[in-house]
C-alpha cells in the first residue's frame, strides 16, 4: 500500500479527535482516487521459513472506515517468498534475501470515494505484543 504523507501544514488541521487514546500512531495520508487498499490491522513474519507459516490462535484484529466497523479476512502464504531488506532491517534483520511467511489479519478495501476518510485498527498476537493505529485519509 503506498501513501504519501501530507505536508506538516495539513497535519496541523486535523480535527481534536487525532490521535485516539488507543492509538500508538496516527498518520495523515494521501491516495489517489480509483485506488484500492489492501492492509493489515494484524501480521506476523516469519523468517528462514521452509513451509506455511504457523496459525496464531489467540491473534486478533479490528478494522473501522469511517467508524464502521469492516470484517478482517485471514491471509498466509502458502509458499515462502524471498524479502531483501536494508541492513539491520526488523523483519529479517539484514540486507541478504530472506525466505519468509507471513501471516495475518487483512482486509482489501475497494477504493474509497473522493474526500476525507478515517481508517482505525488494532491487532495483536495474543501473547502481549499489541498494534493500533489511526489513519487520516484524503482521497482525491
Amino acid at each position: 500500500m503506498a501513501f504519501g504523507v501530507l505536508p506538516a501544514q495539513q497535519a496541523e488541521q486535523l480535527p481534536p479527535s487525532a490521535p485516539t487514546e488507543e492509538a500508538t500512531e496516527w498518520l495523515v495520508l494521501t491516495e489517489p482516487a480509483g485506488r484500492p487498499l489492501f492492509l493489515p490491522a494484524f501480521n506476523m513474519w516469519h523468517c528462514d521459513a521452509d513451509g506455511p507459516p504457523p496459525h496464531l490462535p489467540r491473534a486478533f484484529g479490528t478494522l473501522a472506515v469511517d467508524d464502521v466497523p469492516v470484517e478482517l479476512d485471514v491471509i498466509a502464504t502458502p509458499l515462502p517468498f524471498e524479502v531483501a531488506g536494508a541492513r539491520s532491517n526488523p523483519v529479517t534483520g539484514t540486507r541478504k534475501p530472506e525466505p519468509v511467511t507471513v501471516w495475518g489479519l487483512w482486509k482489501w478495501l475497494d477504493p474509497l470515494p473522493a474526500g476525507e476518510h478515517v481508517l482505525q485498527f488494532t491487532g495483536g498476537d495474543g501473547y502481549g505484543f499489541t498494534v493500533a493505529a489511526v489513519y487520516h485519509l484524503s482521497v482525491a
